[in-house]
């Protein structure tokens, strides 16, 4: 009750909109949302990559993703079907609720009453649709939102009724993406040039690095509920073939050391699929799946997105292709969708280079070396083990740290990275 009121107190003014549906015409319906992912998918300066160019499939849902991560803030909240992204019936924001002086976790609190008075009321319309009632502005609403994509409501009353109710249980909501995107550009930066040179050194298109935007914002203390941890997400079974996953260092907290294991991950599924669409499908999801339906049916994209059924394959699975290609094209063109990102970008000074260290050390306590708290995240404590992987973009002393090279790299997992140094004695002279 005592949100309410402050809701009353503090959005009074915008009350009475709030409480009616924005108008159809103003919604992120299609022909806002695909008009300005049209407009970039022509690739006119050829920034994009090949294999992931836009192939005329999935126009809509590519065009749904491309707005969330270009256009919606996270103070934007777009309810739609989960089925049908062309059927947006709502987009409204918490601006005026984040411009005033309460403390963020009551901003928070209220936003999130916002969206739920809101789902209540698209959830309670639905049912009354549902029962053959069609007046009121929120049922109108929705019903010109269903006929501006040409879907067919059923004369048939029981087929009716169970169409509403379906489509009211497909209604879910997104919250908008553009400024999680631009933050996740300016962590990006330092290490930008360093993943360009490692996806190159592996042979896998560039474009790639969008995953670890699409997966975690570029966050690398993020951890899924699934215990998917770092940049990349990777999960504990996949990440301990290639890293070192244990309560001293968790390999995958360091953005540059992971990505070794990514790209090895994500070889492996183009090995296996030949294709560059399966292969990002299988890095979100797991190769089995895509197994699975190859024993049954060729190979074929769209037939996989909407013919395959699994209980661990739902909304964020299937979408996973069309918000790598929406982000990636919003990414190739950040000059002109987040012209922020100039003023955001951090420094760019060079490539990290990664040794091996040949001492265990104390980052706390031996000061020449505590620098390299700032980019090695992975580690629990500030001891350093004999035989880690480090980052620097300054060059350490060979007494006690070796510089791996490029064959290093390319023949050598993270975590057996401490074999190559077993000849060498710790020297801190």
């Amino acid at each position: 009750m005592l949100v309410f009121y402050l809701l009353l107190f503090f959005l009074c003014p915008n009350l009475a909109s709030f409480a009616q549906f924005t108008p159809i015409e103003e919604t992120a319906d299609s022909s806002s949302a695909s008009g300005k992912f049209w407009f970039y998918s022509q690739d006119q300066e050829n920034l994009v990559y090949a294999p992931f160019k836009y192939k005329n499939d999935f126009f809509y849902e590519i065009s749904f993703w491309f707005d969330l991560y270009a256009t919606y803030k996270s103070s934007t909240i777009i309810i739609h079907d989960s089925d049908d992204l062309r059927i947006i019936y709502d987009v409204f924001n918490a601006d005026a609720l984040y411009k005033n002086d309460l403390n963020r976790f009551t901003k928070d609190a209220l936003s999130q009453d916002l969206l739920d008075m809101r789902l209540k009321q698209m959830r309670d319309e639905f049912s009354t649709l549902a029962r053959g009632k069609y007046n009121g502005p929120v049922a109108h609403k929705i019903l010109n939102t269903l006929k501006a994509h040409q879907v067919k409501i059923p004369s048939n009353r029981i087929k009716a009724k169970k169409f509403f109710t379906l489509l009211g249980e497909n209604m879910r909501y997104q919250v908008g993406q553009r400024d999680s995107v631009l933050s996740a550009i300016s962590k990006l930066g330092p290490y930008l040039s360093t993943i360009d040179h490692l996806l190159n050194l592996f042979k896998l298109p560039v474009d790639l690095r969008t995953i670890s935007i699409l997966e975690s914002s570029f966050y690398s203390e993020a951890t899924s509920r699934v215990g998917a941890a770092g940049v990349w997400q990777i999960i504990d079974s996949m990440g301990e073939k290639f890293l070192l996953i244990n309560k001293q260092e968790d390999q995958r907290r360091n953005p540059i050391i992971s990505s070794m294991a990514a790209f090895r991950i994500l070889s492996e599924n183009y090995k296996i699929t030949k294709s560059w669409d399966f292969t990002l499908l299988a890095y979100n999801s797991g190769i089995s799946h895509i197994l699975n339906f190859k024993k049954s049916s060729p190979l074929n994209i769209k037939k996989y997105l909407t013919t395959y059924t699994h209980d661990n394959f739902g909304f964020a699975s299937r979408n996973y292709l069309f918000e790598f290609y929406s982000l990636n094209y919003a990414l190739a063109y950040k000059k002109y969708l987040f012209p922020e990102v100039l003023a955001l970008a951090s420094a760019i000074d060079g490539d990290f280079s990664i040794y091996v260290s040949i001492c265990s050390f104390d980052l706390a306590k031996d000061k020449p070396f505590s620098f390299l708290a700032t980019y090695n995240t992975q580690f629990s404590t500030s001891i350093v083990p004999r035989g880690s992987p480090v980052i620097s973009k300054s060059a350490l002393p060979a007494k006690r740290f070796y510089k791996l090279s490029e064959t290093d790299l390319l023949t050598t997992f993270p975590n057996k990275f401490i074999d190559l140094i077993q000849t060498q004695s710790c020297s801190t002279r």
